[in-house]
């Protein structure tokens, strides 16, 4: 999960499920994704910037 976020930083929940499913072939509910970074001390950070370009 962690080499997923590093790899993917900008993913919601949802995707990193969706990763998470396609790659390991598991189901993770978001919430199980969630108290497992607030668990390592990950937070997702947008980038805000970032998303007003490609717009």
């Amino acid at each position: 999960m962690i080499d997923i976020v590093e790899a993917h930083p900008d993913l919601t929940l949802w995707q990193y499920s969706e990763k998470l499913r396609d790659k390991l072939g598991i189901n993770v509910s978001t919430t199980m994704i969630d108290r497992f970074l607030k668990q390592h001390d990950i937070s997702l950070k947008k980038n805000i910037q970032e998303r007003k370009s490609s717009n």
